[in-house]
């Protein structure tokens, strides 16, 4: 770039170039999105789907803008201000989830995409794959459903936890009764019921899906860890035989 075309904010040969490729590359992507936008609203109403409620389209070609960009790389990079085709908004799948955290139903929005005759989303289907839309609108009404049984089986446990908390502090009121948390890599994070003393002695409970079937998960007798061995032998000796 010379000086003069510096100064005018004048564009070279090669920058010009640069320009109308974008400019041409940007028409096709807006042309490209506008379609394939009316061929998905398409398959999903043909399918059972409802605007507004299972999907929603908020796409919006915006027809030419103005704005700054930057082209190049190194020391072939440059500003310029560029007219372009343009648009704005998507297509999403509403579902819903069940949230643990907040104990409630909540809605999502999760993509879609356009693979021929197909839709693939992924957040409610069980494969990473396009699936017939008549397909997918099930896959979203049982992804609803799971997240209705989902909320009524976290309640019906909240209940069983909150009862077997209520139990223990009415029978020990000097005791500290509260819920503990671990995890395995089988049943992920669950809550038990701990049940600890002043001496530091405690019971913990993992809880069943109904009320008053919980077990013993670990246990812990301060008492005994401070006795000997023989300490410990002469407390069993003195233990009544057992009658089973």
């Amino acid at each position: 770039m010379s000086q003069l075309e510096f100064d005018f904010k004048m564009l070279s040969k090669y920058q010009e170039g640069r320009v109308a490729s974008f400019v041409a590359s940007r028409k096709n992507t807006a042309i490209h999105k506008e379609n394939e936008n009316k061929q998905i609203v398409n398959l999903l109403v043909e399918a059972g789907f409802v605007e507004g409620v299972d999907f929603v389209n908020d796409f919006e070609r915006l027809g030419l803008v103005t704005d700054t960009r930057s082209f190049g790389y190194g020391d072939d990079e440059f500003k310029a201000e560029v007219e372009f085709e343009d648009y704005i908004g998507t297509i999403v799948i509403k579902y819903q989830e069940y949230d643990r955290s907040e104990n409630a139903i909540v809605t999502r929005n999760t993509w879609i995409s356009l693979s021929g005759d197909k839709l693939e989303c992924s957040a409610i289907t069980p494969q990473y794959r396009a699936y017939k839309p008549e397909s997918l609108l099930i896959k979203l009404r049982e992804t609803n459903e799971m997240a209705q049984y989902d909320f009524e089986r976290g309640n019906k446990r909240l209940s069983v936890l909150n009862h077997t908390i209520e139990k223990y502090k009415t029978k020990y009121p000097d005791a500290e009764v509260g819920v503990i948390q671990e995890y395995n890599r089988i049943h992920g994070s669950y809550n038990l019921v701990q049940v600890k003393f002043k001496s530091g002695s405690f019971i913990s409970f993992k809880l069943s899906f109904d009320k008053d079937k919980e077990y013993v998960h670990e246990m812990r007798d301060t008492k005994m860890e401070n006795m000997s061995p023989f300490e410990i032998l002469d407390m069993f000796n003195k233990q009544p035989k057992n009658k089973k």
